[in-house]
């Protein structure tokens, strides 16, 4: 049996063993609290889908009015501030030759026809926004944005692209000592920025006789600048 000396000295170093794995989880939790190994959102985009490119000539002599995009039912009040968005991205871009911007909705293509001859243009842009979901910074988001250019005088459209992105933030991993915490996801107007400057870039670069998409470099910035612009 062993002796009282003994079984007090186990004891004191069982303690002292446990102490020493407390301690040294505590010294790795501070670790891990102070300096989070930060991932970034998960930012994804199909290259831009060119339907029927514009004959460039159109574009660049042409005055051209945009109306306000169309938007799911849900949620209509999206509407102004995308529009804005693409139509400072065409100006910045110098896209077209005179871009103004039509302050209203339209039912029918007659009706944006109808207005659009009314106010001597000679093109019209219709934006259409088949896919809108907006999780703020903290889950996922995405937006797609059609966008059709049609004569005003024959109503032919000449012109057709959709772009879409989406952007959610990494998920967390814990290994232990060290785990991950995702950085914030790119709001769904900071997609939207890239995806106006996208489109801008393809309209402002197609050739005249393009008979396909033409060949351009076609990826989004890095989610580091994506998360940038969302602050």
């Amino acid at each position: 049996m062993p002796s009282a000396s003994l079984v007090a000295r186990a004891e004191s170093g069982f303690l002292l063993h446990l102490a020493l794995l407390f301690s040294l989880g505590l010294l790795a939790g501070g670790c891990n609290i102070e300096r989070p190994y930060l991932l970034e959102p998960l930012v994804y985009a199909a290259p831009t889908q060119v339907f029927l490119n514009p004959p460039t000539r159109l574009l660049l002599t042409s005055r051209t009015g945009l109306f306000y995009f169309t938007t799911p039912d849900n949620v209509p009040n999206v509407s102004l501030p995308l529009t804005e968005i693409f139509y400072q991205q065409f100006l910045k871009k110098q896209a077209f030759y005179d871009l103004r911007l039509i302050p209203q909705t339209y039912s029918t293509l007659e009706e944006a026809l109808r207005i659009g001859r009314l106010k001597g243009y000679d093109l019209i842009l219709l934006g259409q926004v088949p896919y809108f979901l907006d999780s703020g910074t903290i889950s996922k988001s995405g937006l797609q944005i059609d966008l059709r250019i049609i004569e005003v005088k024959s109503g032919t459209v000449i012109g057709y692209l959709s772009d879409a992105v989406g952007a959610e933030p990494s998920p967390m991993l814990d290994f232990i000592i060290w785990d991950t915490k995702p950085k914030s996801s790119p709001s769904v107007y900071a997609l939207a920025q890239v995806l106006a400057a996208r489109v801008a870039a393809v309209l402002t670069y197609i050739p005249e006789d393009a008979t396909s998409a033409p060949s351009l470099p076609r990826e989004i910035p890095p989610p580091t600048n994506l998360n940038a612009a969302s602050r």
